[in-house]
């Protein structure tokens, strides 16, 4: 929404915008097994991650009801990482009941034994107040395929890193292809990391814009 406003406004090309990126290689150092071993999460089990408070505006609701239904059919678990909301405890206990794996907040040195240890990451997003989740990014360093409802927003085929959502209907059709065929998704990281290295793409993008607009830059 601010870079829609701002476009807007009629400043021709002085506005440059940039991802804030994600570490490509901190989010790449453990192997699947060894994360779930880390964390007492079961090797044969399905398991999608979500990141955010455990609230309606993290689409923690809709997360619910998916997984709740496709448990029938499916060995999958929930692994939502982020603080629980005390006016949302009803929703909370919800997710305890289809035994989600719920750890509270967790610090960021910590967050890649959880990426690596799942299969795809969800992110099901419909709030205009909600802005762009680095977890997002941190999910595409870790090599892991999204469904999100903002995976059109990236700088990258949509075919190669995930599924868009484009509705909340959409959510559990969505989740139920992603099952069936996230082990195909094995080029997530080697398709963004060119877009979306903090260490190396979003310092290239800065360079480029100062460059273009400002004269040569020395960078040290």
């Amino acid at each position: 929404a601010t870079q829609t406003y701002l476009e807007q406004q009629r400043l021709g090309d002085k506005i440059g915008f940039i991802p804030v990126g994600a570490d490509y290689d901190y989010f790449n150092r453990l192997t699947k097994a060894e994360a779930r071993k880390m964390l007492g999460i079961g090797q044969h089990e399905i398991i999608v991650m979500a990141v955010g408070q455990v609230a309606k505006l993290k689409g923690a609701d809709l997360l619910y009801e998916a997984v709740k239904a496709l448990q029938c059919e499916f060995n999958i678990r929930l692994v939502f990482v982020g603080p629980n909301v005390p006016e949302e405890q009803d929703l909370y206990r919800k997710l305890l009941s289809i035994n989600s794996i719920l750890p509270g907040y967790v610090t960021w040195p910590e967050m890649p034994k959880y990426f690596s240890a799942c299969d795809f990451f969800v992110h099901p997003i419909f709030f205009d107040t909600v802005g762009f989740d680095v977890s997002l990014l941190e999910a595409l360093a870790s090599n892991r395929p999204v469904v999100s409802s903002r995976i059109d927003i990236l700088d990258c085929r949509t075919e190669d890193i995930g599924v868009f959502l484009k509705s909340r209907n959409e959510l559990k059709v969505k989740m139920e292809y992603m099952i069936k065929n996230f082990p195909q998704y094995t080029s997530v990281r080697a398709c963004s990391i060119g877009k979306y290295d903090a260490n190396t793409a979003i310092v290239d993008s800065i360079c480029r814009i100062y460059t273009e607009h400002c004269g040569m830059v020395n960078v040290i």
